[in-house]
């Protein structure tokens, strides 16, 4: 039994030197049932809708004239943890604000699904003000060391390594030279340097990168979800944006305070759920070969070497840059699946369905709270001291304003549903239930089956008897419409069924669905 346990963990981090094996990476205990449980009935959203109404009513619009400090007095678990995070001066005090903020959510998400609050009084005495805090502040728990942890996985090629250094080096020039805040900088640091609790949980190879995802990330963001969701945002949570800018900043208190209601709560718990279902979707296939991938794309696109003709290693003389197109990049995952090893890259992993139904019930979740968080949102004027302001609800219009009516279709119905573009009028039918119930085994098979070969790479122009590039040479021209036909009843023509689909109420659902079309 130890024996076969030994060699399951070994397989499962893929460490078996050699050819690939089916990854196994189970769905979080209680989270699926987690995120059905807050799935609500169209006559609950109805009657949720109506009580935000009443509340936004009964609290009025927030104003630059809110006296912060008045309205935390007596609030004293808050105002003590605000004190200790402003007085952050190293490394160790921070660690342990973040991880006591994790604890305390850990044991205050509610009961096991999620669906009844917590009942502990170290729970229920905080006042909503805390509660919060410590909710944004867990979110960083699963963050520690992380960017130490992922040096050996990334460091294995120059192309992700030196994005990754460049982006980190950037990030901390501009805390350098544009924040004032100290704790933006312990939070670099939380993120950056090695700690005794992560020393021995480096991040070596993709599937290993796939595992922290599922077990750490997921966790963080489920755990979060369900604390903020037992928190009372009807009276408005008064937040002190000092402790975001640091001690060096609001000393007269001028637009110092703004204040969080049901809609803040829901727009967060929104994005909350969208952004678990974006990993859930990715933790449903097996990419195993991610690194490979980065690599091919590297010497493709000349961070390693450029594509050329006559090419001389030593001046370049002679070398002739052409550019990779769809067919060269296709042909990098073609090599990537020959070798044993990656196999199994795109597959549905052994626990793919569960994740893909946790997903969509996140998604459900997602569009659900996001309707709620609208109508509370939509009406904020300019100058509004709410923690998302008007330009916020602008932005999220186009997410959930226009595309509600649509969105909550896609999420209630179990039948293909047919897209209108608002711009040509045409439809396209996508079967959104069947995906995240049935979901494809092979992402491969959405891959193009056939390009533009037979083009010339370089064109002339009649008029002026000048040559120029041709940008659609070995472009993407055909693809396996069987594959697709389960999802898009009906599909024809793979682009313009896409193309309808971008271009329709209700298209945002779709971002993040891993469907590798055009390459």
């Amino acid at each position: 039994m130890i024996l076969k346990k030994i060699t399951l963990l070994i397989l499962t981090l893929g460490l078996n030197n050699g050819y690939s094996k089916v990854l196994d990476i189970p769905v979080p205990t209680g989270h699926l049932k987690g995120f059905k449980s807050f799935v609500d009935s169209p006559k609950a959203i109805k009657a949720a809708k109506k009580d935000l109404l009443k509340n936004k009513k009964k609290r009025g619009i927030a104003n630059s004239d809110i006296d912060g400090e008045a309205l935390l007095k007596g609030k004293k678990k808050y105002l003590e943890m605000r004190e200790k995070y402003l007085n952050a001066k190293d490394d160790k005090a921070f660690r342990e604000l973040v991880h006591s903020a994790h604890a305390w959510v850990e044991k205050c998400q509610g009961s096991k699904d999620g669906s009844e609050a917590p009942t502990d009084k170290e729970c229920t005495e905080l006042s909503s003000e805390a509660k919060f805090l410590y909710v944004q502040m867990s979110l960083l728990y699963s963050y520690e060391g992380i960017l130490y942890r992922m040096r050996p996985y990334v460091e294995q090629h120059p192309t992700p390594h030196s994005f990754m250094v460049t982006t980190l080096r950037r990030m901390g020039s501009n805390i350098n030279v544009l924040d004032r805040s100290d704790q933006t900088k312990l939070a670099f640091d939380y993120m950056s340097k090695p700690s005794l609790a992560v020393k021995d949980r480096l991040i070596k190879n993709d599937t290993q990168f796939q595992a922290f995802i599922a077990n750490e990330q997921t966790k963080v963001l489920y755990t979060a979800f369900r604390a903020l969701s037992h928190i009372d945002f009807s009276k408005g949570v008064i937040n002190d944006k000092k402790i975001v800018f640091g001690t060096d900043s609001f000393d007269d208190s001028v637009q110092r305070y703004v204040i969080a209601d049901e809609g803040d709560q829901n727009l967060m718990l929104s994005r909350l759920a969208r952004n678990y279902a974006r990993w859930a979707m990715f933790l449903a296939y097996d990419f195993s070969g991610m690194l490979e991938l980065v690599k091919g794309y590297g010497k493709l696109n000349g961070v390693d070497g450029f594509k050329t003709e006559a090419a001389n290693f030593l001046g370049f003389g002679g070398s002739y840059v052409i550019g990779a197109t769809a067919k060269d990049r296709k042909g990098v995952i073609d090599n990537i699946l020959k070798n044993k090893k990656y196999s199994n890259f795109m597959k549905k992993q052994a626990k793919g369905d569960d994740w893909m139904k946790t997903a969509y019930q996140a998604l459900v979740v997602s569009v659900q709270k996001g309707d709620l968080a609208w109508q509370v949102i939509k009406d904020r004027p300019n100058g509004s001291r709410s923690l998302f302001p008007a330009f916020t609800a602008t932005f999220y219009e186009d997410l959930v304003g226009h595309n509600i009516e649509a969105l909550n279709n896609v999420i209630t119905s179990k039948s293909a549903i047919a897209f209108k573009s608002t711009i040509t009028g045409r439809t396209a039918s996508f079967n959104v239930y069947e995906y995240f119930h049935n979901p494809p085994e092979n992402l491969v098979a959405f891959l193009p089956t056939g390009f533009k070969d037979k083009d010339q790479r370089e064109l002339k122009h009649e008029a002026t008897g000048k040559t120029y590039r041709n940008y659609l040479y070995e472009s993407a021209s055909a693809w396996n419409t069987s594959a697709y036909s389960q999802y898009f009843p009906g599909i024809s023509d793979v682009p313009e069924t896409m193309k309808t689909l971008r271009t329709s109420h209700g298209s945002s659902f779709f971002r993040g669905l891993r469907l590798p079309l055009m390459l």
